[in-house]
């Protein structure tokens, strides 16, 4: 797990209830064009034993391939979707 980044941008923009599926989303394509993984701010440290990848505090550059999109509501409704880029 840790070869995979994760990133959070609720972080950087709140709580945006129906909204934050497609914010994540143009953050996603965002991070395929510009080849940048945006950061989860105010991350305070990883935790021990969770071996993930995180990118706190500042983006990191790099080419990214693929981006998985999650959201959900308090309602049960969950979503997800893959997005790739050219070449990839």
């Amino acid at each position: 797990a840790f070869s995979v980044p994760v990133s959070a941008i609720k972080s950087m923009i709140g709580e945006s209830f129906s909204a934050s599926g497609a914010l994540a989303l143009s953050a996603a394509v965002g991070a395929i064009r510009k080849g940048f993984i945006p950061p989860t701010v105010n991350h305070n440290g990883p935790d021990p034993q969770c071996d993930l990848d995180n990118v706190p505090n500042s983006a990191r550059q790099r080419p990214v391939g693929r981006v998985l999109v999650t959201a959900a509501d308090p309602y049960g409704q969950n979503a997800a979707v893959i997005l790739g880029g050219r070449g990839w």
